[in-house]
């Protein structure tokens, strides 16, 4: 299993990511790894395309730009599911971009700079066994979005 983890970035006085001169995001405090249990991932290529429609049905597709949607599942316990509270909270729902490890155990330097949805959902819960225990086990869904780096950013 894969360990995920996360870190802000440092935000400048107008609510906006401040970028290093190579345009990458600096970030602000340490590391924070996540619940080590992420059992599934699910990844979307999300067209960002304006559609106008005549009256008559005829379509017209003007193409934007393309961003990488991420949504990672995790069996965790309610205990790690503070981790996400925490991160939920330090970045404002989707307020604040921060950097994501998706496979931080396997490749550090891998870092996306993204946003998390707005919302917060609880998960899914349900028994299971933990050490020989029954246990609250919870499907938590962190889903996230690519934001521009580099010389993407204008």
């Amino acid at each position: 299993m894969a360990t995920c983890a996360y870190q802000l970035v440092s935000i400048g006085v107008e609510g906006e990511p401040n970028f290093d001169s190579s345009g990458e995001p600096i970030a602000s405090g340490g590391i924070i790894e996540l619940a080590n249990a992420r059992w599934g991932r699910k990844i979307i290529k999300m067209r960002q395309d304006i559609v106008l429609e005549t009256e008559l049905g005829r379509r017209w597709i003007f193409e934007q730009f393309d961003r990488q949607t991420y949504a990672f599942t995790f069996r965790c316990t309610p205990d790690d599911l503070e981790l996400f509270r925490t991160l939920d909270e330090a970045v404002g729902g989707q307020r604040d971009p921060f950097l994501f490890y998706p496979f931080f155990d396997v490749d550090p330097s891998l870092a996306i700079f993204v946003r998390k949805t707005p919302e917060f959902d609880e998960g899914t819960e349900q028994p299971g066994v933990l050490d020989s225990a029954i246990e609250r086990i919870i499907d938590y869904t962190l889903t996230v979005s690519e934001e521009p780096t580099g010389e993407e950013v204008t």
